[in-house]
């Protein structure tokens, strides 16, 4: 299983699959990193196979879609954190996809909201308005070179890359929900 990722730059990038932390596991953050980054995501399940998939057919390809969280370990100094995607796309259990999934109907009502919380702080909320569009850029845009197969994981950034703590802060609470549902609730342990 691939995860192939449309960065909020535009960029496709991918992950491996040992990367995904998908039964709400704490995080236990390595020794070197010093800041802890993140970005929210929405992401879809392939059904079928596809390269180049024109835009007029990528309902076809996915069957389902849920949001989670890239975390981005940075080893520079605090002071001033560096998320390379590149590194932090190497870092196990930093892919925060929880299942179930939910049908690709739930991103037709905007009342359905996506929220992250850093304890007891929101600190990203997004409705599911314009939500369809960017699953339909991640697939066209992740197609273009590469072959997606059937099971496959293509993810689209919702946001850039922000700092949610840093080891001299200590450990947190994250937490994330949708549609009501608590989807995400792990512990990030310095």
């Amino acid at each position: 299983m691939n995860f192939l990722i449309l960065t909020s730059e535009g960029k496709v990038i991918a992950r491996p699959d040992s990367t995904r932390n998908k039964d709400n596991g704490d995080y236990f953050v390595p020794t070197d990193v010093n800041s802890m980054g993140f970005a929210p995501v929405v992401y879809a399940r392939m059904v079928r196979t596809g390269k180049m998939i024109g835009r007029e057919f990528v309902t076809r390809y996915y069957d389902a879609v849920a949001f989670g969280i890239l975390l981005y370990p940075s080893v520079t100094p605090e002071e001033k954190p560096h998320y390379c995607k590149a590194t932090s796309s190497c870092f196990d259990k930093t892919s925060l996809m929880p299942l179930p999934m939910y049908n690709p109907v739930t991103l037709e009502r905007a009342e359905n909201i996506f929220r992250i919380n850093k304890g007891a702080k929101e600190v990203f909320s997004r409705s599911t308005v314009g939500i369809t569009e960017l699953v339909a850029d991640a697939l066209t845009g992740c197609s273009s070179h590469t072959t997606i197969h059937k099971g496959d994981i293509v993810i689209a950034e919702l946001d850039s890359i922000k700092t949610l703590g840093h080891r001299s802060d200590g450990d947190f609470h994250l937490g994330a929900s949708f549609c009501g549902n608590e989807t995400i609730d792990i512990d990030v342990k310095f």
